[in-house]
């Protein structure tokens, strides 16, 4: 039998009372939630417009952009993308890592030369100061442009390493600009597929570049020239995470309805893809600093015969953020070893294994 204190004396029960007291407020909460939802997704102006605002304000005149060039490249049905899975796993991996020569490896000689049409359209776009994809052109295939423009990035430094290998150093060189130039070009572009195209890029290419500078007796000129495209070292993630946002959603707007809309604005917010984005580009940032510390340490050893002692012999020529680890947010670890030296980040764990054993990250010797 129920005890008669849960029973109020209209002979309702507590829960029931409770509810029915604040059954108005709810109704009310729920209301402000839909009107907020609504003011929130509904279009201020169209998506077209909006779009079409963002792309003249990066207008380039026709025959300047390099965004024109790329597009004939994959456009162009006689040049499919130089797929590196063509090439056997042990040649993908031998060609990009390091100098190679023809004689030794003759079928990714054989895969190099294929290319050279796509290799030579590249070339031309990195001539080209300015590059934008147009964001109203949102039919565009996405995938087809990225598959072109990662590997045919791929393509150039697995060519430059051939040209390393046989003693080409000048051809080595400009194909490692271009590169250079190619990750500027995608980081530049508003929407996210080239934009994380070009970290991508960028940070194979920097292992390449961090390579070239150690081991190669570059002139001080090439070493200006590459210096002078070399990624920033500064964390610009809020930046363009917004930007990705704010692009992200006029596409959702444009090709969903409004329940699309909310289920991206929960996914942007909540999801784990943000983490992962910001994995993708801290790898970026990594490399891009540690570039710039393998360029000073080399400019040092050229100007007085030997590896620094210590990074503070050449923390006066790179702003201060150079030295700091986006991941673990500690400095970079740099110990010389004889006629060579250490270069090392402590990795996510923040503890400093001595490149022995946990998530230590090594960028020279790699």
């Amino acid at each position: 039998m129920r005890s008669p204190q849960t029973r109020q004396r209209d002979g309702r029960p507590r829960g029931s009372r409770f509810f029915a007291g604040h059954r108005r407020l709810i109704a009310i909460l729920c209301i402000v939630v839909v009107i907020g939802l609504w003011l929130l997704l509904r279009p201020k102006t169209s998506v077209e417009d909006e779009l079409a605002a963002i792309d003249a304000a990066h207008a380039i005149p026709a025959g300047e952009n390099a965004a024109e060039d790329y597009a004939a490249l994959v456009l162009d049905a006689t040049t499919p993308p130089p797929d590196p899975l063509l090439l056997p796993e042990e040649v993908r991996a031998l060609t990009l890592a390091k100098p190679w020569r023809s004689a030794d490896l003759p079928e990714a000689a054989r895969w190099v030369e294929d290319h050279r049409a796509i290799m030579h359209g590249l070339q031309q776009a990195a001539r080209k100061p300015k590059c934008w994809f147009p964001v109203s052109d949102t039919e565009r295939r996405e995938a087809k442009y990225f598959a072109m423009e990662y590997q045919g990035a791929m393509l150039l430094l697995r060519a430059a390493n051939n040209d390393l290998g046989e003693g080409r150093v000048e051809p080595a060189m400009e194909k490692l600009l271009c590169v250079l130039q190619m990750e500027r070009h995608l980081h530049s572009q508003a929407h996210p597929s080239e934009h994380s195209t070009g970290w991508a890029v960028g940070g194979e290419a920097m292992k390449r570049f961090g390579w070239v500078v150690v081991t190669q007796d570059i002139p001080d000129g090439w070493l200006t020239r590459l210096e002078a495209m070399l990624p920033s070292v500064e964390d610009t993630w809020d930046e363009e995470s917004r930007q990705w946002n704010r692009i992200t959603s006029l596409y959702v707007r444009k090709r969903r309805g409004t329940r699309m809309r909310l289920l991206y604005i929960l996914g942007r917010t909540m999801g784990p893809g943000r983490a992962a984005t910001r994995h993708i580009y801290n790898a970026y940032l990594v490399e891009s600093r540690a570039g710039r510390i393998l360029l000073a340490l080399r400019r040092h050893k050229n100007t007085t015969g030997s590896w620094p002692a210590a990074l503070s012999e050449i923390e006066r020529d790179l702003p201060r953020e150079t030295f700091i680890d986006p991941v673990s947010r500690k400095r970079f670890i740099y110990r010389p070893t004889g006629d060579t030296f250490l270069l090392y980040a402590v990795g996510s764990n923040a503890a400093d294994e001595g490149g022995e054993s946990g998530d230590d990250q090594f960028f020279w010797p790699r």
